[in-house]
């Protein structure tokens, strides 16, 4: 910080400090964005050209909405040949049940190699679940909930298909009536300041 604020002047009055404390509030509400939508906001420069400011969730959306609508959705939904099952003995409580029986699912879903998804999707799916995702490119998960092996099978694809959809999804362009309200908020903010 101390080598950015003193290349910094000072804009409309402000002092070095308050301008780096407006460029950490920038920051936080990207990193913000960044994790509640899975990409990173619009930063544009205002009619000052020396401070930053971060268009608002709408026009960000809007934005992302406009780029995405040329983008193929998967061609189909997650399937059985898809994953590679592995089943093992299941931890907690369920009685003798627990000691004889195979009751815990281990999906591995290969994301390089998955035909039915875009490369964007699959871009998508290593960002967003980078913890998961080994270094083969290899996503994998548990679910060892229920006492019955069918039953964690079904849960652990739901949430590996609800995990492929959130990597897919793309937001539909806002109406007229939203764009003019994106507008009005811009401007009130413009006022403001």
């Amino acid at each position: 910080f101390k080598v950015i604020s003193d290349s910094m002047p000072s804009c409309n009055g402000r002092s070095k400090r308050s301008q780096l404390l407006h460029l950490a509030l920038v920051a936080s509400m990207v990193h913000l964005l960044d994790l509640q939508h899975g990409w990173l906001g619009n930063l544009t420069r205002p009619r000052c050209s020396r401070t930053f400011r971060l268009s608002t969730a709408g026009e960000s959306y809007a934005a992302m909405a406009k780029k995405a609508k040329d983008l193929k959705p998967p061609s189909r939904r997650l399937s059985l040949e898809d994953v590679e099952l592995r089943f093992a003995r299941s931890s907690g409580p369920g009685g003798q049940n627990v000691n004889k029986v195979e009751t815990k699912v281990q999906v591995r879903f290969e994301v390089n190699r998955a035909k039915f998804l875009p490369d964007w999707v699959k871009q998508n799916l290593h960002r967003q679940e980078a913890t998961r995702i080994n270094k083969d490119g290899t996503l994998v998960m548990f679910c060892e909930e229920q006492r019955s092996q069918l039953d964690n099978q079904r849960i652990v694809l739901q949430r590996l298909q609800a995990i492929i959809d959130k990597a897919a999804f793309v937001p539909k362009e806002p109406d007229q009536r939203k764009l003019r309200k994106i507008k009005a908020i811009r401007s009130s903010a413009n006022k403001k300041r």
